[in-house]
């Protein structure tokens, strides 16, 4: 036996290596064909979708509903008869799949997780006897491959994949960026729209969803899932999936969460400042001109202003000021006045001014206006010019310019310059090399005037608030040397990994992320050391245990993933294959080297009892007004039975009612009938369902209704 597991698992490394040195890099896809004989390929439509997000902290839980059918297609010979539906799709680099389901009639089969090899001989076994089987496999850090067999002609299949996604810190606020899009458009048509399931979190705000109407700050509830916000995309107008918005979550200067295990280990996850919240007093005053072009930049009017507005808040300290000039015929100030950097009011003002931005570029006109600006007020030092101007490519024109700039305003004040163009526009060689767009101005220009110049073509994958954050920043004082150290007070911390690496020069405003493990009690210190000016500083705080934010299983699985990502990255060995599969599947953490899969059930794979469908939260049932203000009912779990205990008041009259009890797929299972109950009593729930059948271990909710009394409750059966 020794031998032929060794022997397996050589075959094991050498299938998963030539499937690597044959891997192409494929971009998304989504398509149907017949896997028995046709290698014809016909697109595939996405009829329905919605997306349930759960944050975590630093990172959230995204489902992602798909109903795909083959709607619109015309088969030749017996293409049409068994199709199987395949998708190649991408997520973020960092995300961490974690579950699969696949819809077969009105069951959900969970998949069951295993190494590739095995699962890959199950499937392509299946698919010969046409059966329901759906699998997933990761075949790179980003790029995954989906298939679910059969769909029939005229038919529909339904999944379910739920991956861990990081969240992305934006100044003191958590943005959580919904993939998918680009995938969406592989559809043969798009769906009519897409439905947005939100559950809150902890202390986080009331999310902000950009370019996209508003979720109202009123909860639903469900009484199987809980409290949520819904909220409809139409797709046909949409050119991308929202992100997701909390405000100042990290406008303390941290963020830490936990999660205790039954064991001694248990995992951590922590966002701060290199200076734990504590202000650099900079002084800075620094006034913004936006001279914007439409026609030479993707970045939309609403975006530029709303990364400007939160770079402003992040990057900027409360003793500092700022404002902004509109360039045009007849420029604007946002403000009569400088205003701090932490006026929230102007700031929100900011990021609806879309009507001061113009359509076009007036740069010398904006220069007129700057000059008399620093006129008026000689304490202003900075200038951030914002454009997507290109009218500036050749040298004389450029030259000229810069004269002028330089007879009227002093070497004194700082320019800066934050160029928008997505790609070159415009170009010319000279002095042996080529210059596109106004580079050319905005380099010796900002060398000139000791500032720095940043371009939206270097900052394309990161986004315009990335762009604004580099070049405000270089305008504060750097940190160097930086390290860090988390303590318990009884205990340690180890096995940490973060979202980004440290870098090698930091600013305040940057964001210090960390997943570990942690062993032990007591309240967190946290310890940071840097060189600021020379001269060597550090900063502690103290966090006491009981103020630390919880955090569910989710965050033990996003670490695993973090750890099955470094081992991935190692050559292909026995040691290396055997450990990834070992921890993959005792997580349930996708890797290279495993497959979710997917079966119809039988005699030994059953429908999962406790998997809730998110979907059908169409109608939430308002338990604030059909809650009794009294809880006359109470249950008690115990090993064979549920003993609910009442007590009526004096008076209560009711002929009738019933006890029902959910399982989590919102099914009722059992119906216990209440007829004239006296004043006092308790009611005995078997543990059983309709058939007399034992139910599972799990989640369950008990819905009692009799009289005036309206009671839910959820139920915990171990």
């Amino acid at each position: 036996m020794a031998l032929f597991r060794n022997v397996r698992s050589g075959i094991l490394v050498a299938s998963l290596m030539l499937a690597c040195v044959n891997q192409v890099l494929a971009y998304s896809k989504l398509y149907v064909h017949d896997p028995h004989g046709s290698w014809r390929q016909y697109m595939a439509t996405i009829e329905e979708v919605t997306m349930s997000v759960k944050p975590k902290g630093l990172f959230s839980e995204v489902g992602c509903y798909l109903t795909i059918s083959e709607r619109g297609n015309t088969y030749y010979g017996r293409d049409g008869d068994s199709l199987e539906v395949v998708s190649e799709f991408e997520l973020p680099k960092g995300a961490v799949v974690t579950d699969l389901w696949l819809w077969v009639g009105d069951d959900i089969m969970q998949g069951i997780i295993m190494d590739k090899w095995t699962a890959q001989n199950i499937y392509n076994g299946i698919i010969a006897q046409k059966k329901d089987p759906s699998i997933i496999y990761k075949k790179s850090e980003t790029r995954y491959e989906l298939r679910i067999y059969p769909l029939l002609e005229k038919g529909i299949r339904r999944i379910k994949l739920t991956y861990l996604l990081p969240n992305t810190i934006v100044g003191n606020d958590i943005v959580v960026p919904l993939p998918g899009f680009d995938f969406l458009k592989k559809s043969r048509t798009l769906p009519s729209k897409l439905k947005l399931i939100v559950k809150p979190y902890g202390q986080f705000p009331i999310p902000e969803v950009d370019n996209h109407p508003p979720i109202s700050g009123e909860l639903r509830e469900d009484p199987l899932y809980g409290k949520y916000w819904g909220l409809n995309v139409a797709c046909s107008a949409a050119k991308s999936l929202p992100q997701l918005t909390y405000r100042n979550v990290l406008a303390k200067g941290y963020f830490f969460a936990i999660h205790t295990t039954s064991t001694q280990e248990s995992f951590f996850q922590m966002a701060a400042k290199p200076t734990l919240g504590k202000d650099l007093i900079i002084g800075r005053k620094q006034l913004y001109v936006v001279d914007y072009d439409n026609t030479k930049t993707t970045i939309d009017k609403k975006s530029l202003l709303t990364s400007l507005s939160q770079t402003i808040q992040s990057c900027l300290g409360p003793k500092e000021s700022f404002n902004v000039l509109f360039s045009g015929i007849n420029p604007q100030l946002l403000n009569p006045t400088f205003v701090s950097a932490n006026d929230e009011a102007t700031l929100r003002r900011l990021s609806l001014s879309v009507d001061l931005v113009q359509d076009y570029s007036n740069l010398p006109t904006a220069f007129s206006h700057i000059q008399n600006e620093l006129k008026k007020d000689p304490t202003i030092k900075e200038v951030i010019l914002i454009t997507s101007n290109t009218q500036f490519s050749v040298a004389e024109r450029a030259n000229a310019l810069i004269k002028d700039i330089e007879n009227n305003i002093p070497p004194v004040v700082k320019i800066h310059c934050i160029e928008l163009c997505d790609r070159k526009y415009a170009s010319q060689y000279f002095n042996n090399r080529w210059w596109y767009n106004s580079e050319y101005l905005y380099i010796n220009l900002t060398r000139k005037y000791s500032g720095s110049y940043v371009t939206y073509q270097n900052y394309l994958s990161q986004g315009v608030a990335s762009l604004f954050k580099e070049c405000i920043n270089t305008t504060g004082h750097p940190l160097t040397d930086f390290s860090m150290r988390v303590d318990m007070a009884q205990g340690w911390t180890y096995g940490t990994y973060a979202l980004n690496p440290v870098k090698e020069i930091l600013y305040n405003s940057d964001i210090i992320t960390q997943f570990g493990k942690c062993n032990g009690t007591g309240d967190i210190s946290l310890q940071t050391f840097y060189k600021l000016d020379g001269t060597f500083n550090k900063d502690t705080l103290t966090i006491p245990f009981g103020n630390l934010d919880n955090c569910d299983t989710t965050l033990r699985q996003f670490w695993y993933g973090f750890y099955i990502s470094e081992l991935e990255r190692k050559p292909v060995s026995n040691h290396v294959v055997n450990e990834v599969i070992s921890v993959s599947t005792k997580n349930r953490v996708l890797s290279k080297y495993t497959s979710f899969l997917c079966l119809e059930p039988n005699d030994t794979i059953v429908a999962c009892e406790n998997c809730f469908d998110e979907q059908g939260l169409n109608t939430p049932i308002n338990l604030a007004r059909n809650m009794s203000p009294l809880k006359a009912f109470v249950a008690q779990v115990k090993a064979h039975q549920v003993v609910i205990t009442y007590s009526l008041p004096k008076g209560s009259i009711a002929n009738r009612g019933a006890i029902e009890i959910y399982n989590m797929r919102g099914q009722v299972i059992r119906r216990i009938s209440l007829q004239s109950l006296g004043q006092k009593g308790r009611i005995i729930w078997d543990r059983k369902d309709f058939r007399g059948n034992p139910v599972s271990l799990g989640t369950y909710i008990m819905k009692i209704n009799y009289g005036n009394y309206n009671q839910v409750m959820k139920l915990n059966l171990i």
